[in-house]
């Protein structure tokens, strides 16, 4: 998990305990979130980092991103799962923003995208619900994204 404000986090961009310790790279929330996914379906919980190199899995996966857009090893990581699923379907969930595959390009679509709007346990729990069809995902965007193509 990286520094989310620049202006108020750590300077060096992590996360730290109150002792000045570097917190784990799954927070609370996202525990949560592994939680509300294994009421619906046995899984395996895997932390990745720009560091360490995404490992095909024999199953679908739920992909969870916080600031893609600026962080963007993320989308490294989410091509590398993209490549290695082949049929296997691949949620990817915006924990934060909409806006973390606005630029994103790969060679598989083989994707569907859930935004969601705050990474708290609550909200992540009902994204949850809705990648299982237990409940229907609702709202829209703020704005209008648009390819840059189409504005000419």
């Amino acid at each position: 998990m990286e520094s989310y404000n620049a202006a108020v986090d750590d300077a060096e961009g992590v996360l730290r305990t109150q002792g000045g310790a570097i917190r784990n790279t799954a927070g609370a929330s996202f525990l949560s979130f592994v939680s509300s996914v294994k009421k619906h379906a046995p899984a395996t919980h895997i932390v990745y980092d720009q560091h360490t190199p995404v490992t095909a899995q024999d199953s679908d996966a739920i992909i969870v991103l916080r600031n893609a857009d600026r962080s963007v090893w993320q989308l490294d990581a989410l091509r590398s799962i993209l490549m290695a699923q082949g049929t296997r379907r691949v949620i990817v969930v915006s924990s934060s923003t909409p806006y973390d595959l606005i630029s994103f390009k790969a060679e598989s679509t083989n994707y569907a995208h859930v935004a969601c709007g705050e990474y708290t346990a609550q909200a992540l729990d009902v994204v949850a619900d809705v990648i299982f069809g237990k409940k229907k995902a609702t709202g829209r965007l703020a704005v209008v994204l648009a390819v840059q193509d189409q504005l000419q």
